[in-house]
């Protein structure tokens, strides 16, 4: 609806703007030059272009002589409608050679000659638009009146020209990294994405950088991390004037929990400009936070539970967490601790525990009795690693030990049954004696 609107509007002002070039053209036009009557027809490839600032945009501009018997003198001119201070023309033939003013081209009869109009736009001249009548006039400068020359609709060319950002870029880094959070760890990399977007009319080189922030750059690497981006004269498609791709940060062990921020720049070669991202990154160490994971715990070997037979356990433990506390211990070398009654208590030791990375412990235990074996496991039992919440460590179960198992689809009698049934064995033993 805006687009339509504009084009109404700019269509608008090219019709009031005709009658304007019409009353110029017959009133003020240099020797009381006639714009009615040209045999001289006159047309442009384009109608409206746009300019970058400081630069200049060209036209082709033919001159077609309809007369079918004579040749005809013409020379090119041109008239901005309105103030067009610094705006400048510039005529050049098919040969792209500048000419000079006043100029006299011959056309034969029936034959088109061709010409390239530059026009140029000052600096500083973004958002502004300028209309220029085209025309040629026509016939020998000694003549009391020259005519000028049409469109074959017999009313005037009439270009529009903008003038539009020559270099203009957006830089942008989602503050949210590829796992959906602000947090980095020591020693794993995290992504973040990056815009790099154009709306400007030229292209241009650029290289990313780190340019300040309390976190190293050499944590910092980009991908890409140069190349060239394309401007609208030559971007086909709007994703031709994108750049995507992702920033990863891979601190060392070294770095310990707190606040970190980032601020990131992307330098352009040609136009000198250097583009910053709109805030710094604010980015979060966080301190270990180890624990059982819930519901975790199982029995692998639950069928043959028995005194003096091995039971295997199995638990898993994550760090949900950062790899260093603010001792500067890296997670490494954690002992977890299986204890109770009924059993020798059993210790596992982890290498290491980075973040995010879910490891499953199996213990071996031997039932020294019946009933029911209380157990505690506990991560970290040693307490060699400062955590931002220890209440996650530990975990209470329990084993069943039977006093009697199933064999051969029967029970085992218990000792006094057993006895009895031995007495009344034997009496019946010597009765039949």
């Amino acid at each position: 609806m805006i687009e339509a609107r504009k084009q109404w509007y700019w269509m608008g002002v090219t019709i009031l703007a005709v009658p304007v070039f019409l009353i110029l053209a017959l009133l003020g036009s240099p020797g009381g030059d006639s714009i009615m009557g040209s045999q001289v027809i006159v047309e442009s490839d384009e109608l409206q272009k746009e300019i970058p600032e400081g630069k200049s945009v060209g036209f082709v501009i033919s001159f077609t002589n309809r007369d079918p018997e004579y040749k005809r003198t013409i020379e090119l001119g041109y008239n901005f409608t309105g103030s067009a201070e610094n705006w400048m023309v510039l005529w050049s033939d098919e040969h792209n050679e500048p000419i000079n003013e006043g100029t006299l081209f011959t056309i034969v009869s029936g034959e088109t000659l061709r010409f390239n109009l530059y026009v140029n736009a000052p600096v500083n001249s973004s958002g502004d638009t300028k209309f220029v009548w085209i025309f040629a006039h026509e016939g020998p400068p000694v003549a009391a009146s020259r005519n000028s020359t049409m469109l074959p609709d017999d009313t005037p060319l009439i270009l529009r020209v903008d003038s539009v950002k020559a270099y203009q870029f957006l830089f942008d880094i989602d503050s949210i990294s590829m796992r959906g959070n602000d947090l980095i760890y020591q020693e794993q990399s995290t992504d973040f994405a990056y815009q790099l977007k154009s709306s400007g009319a030229l292209s241009d080189d650029f290289e990313l950088e780190v340019i300040g922030g309390n976190l190293s750059a050499e944590y910092v690497s980009f991908v890409p991390a140069s190349g060239r981006i394309n401007g609208t004269y030559d971007g086909l498609e709007i994703d031709d004037l994108l750049v995507e791709g992702h920033m990863t940060i891979v601190p060392d062990r070294g770095l310990m929990p707190g606040i970190y921020s980032l601020e990131i720049a992307a330098f352009f070669n040609q136009s000198g400009l250097v583009v910053r991202t709109s805030e710094p990154i604010i980015l979060t160490v966080p301190e270990p936070e180890l624990r059982i994971v819930p519901g975790s715990f199982r029995i692998l070997n639950e069928s043959n539970i028995k005194v003096g037979a091995p039971v295997i356990v199995e638990i898993k433990v994550v760090n949900e967490g950062g790899n260093v506390d603010l001792d500067g211990k890296f997670v490494e070398e954690i002992q977890l601790t299986l204890e109770g009654s009924g059993f020798e208590t059993q210790l596992y030791f982890l290498d290491s525990m980075p973040y995010g990375e879910e490891i499953t412990i199996q213990f071996v235990i031997t039932p020294q009795r019946t009933g029911d074996l209380e157990m505690e496991i506990t991560l970290d039992s040693s307490e060699d690693v400062r955590e931002s919440n220890e209440d996650t460590n530990s975990m209470s179960e329990s084993i069943e030990v039977p006093s009697s198992v199933k064999e051969d689809g029967g029970l085992i009698p218990a000792s006094g049954l057993i006895a009895t049934s031995a007495a009344l064995l034997s009496a019946a033993f010597w009765r039949r004696r």
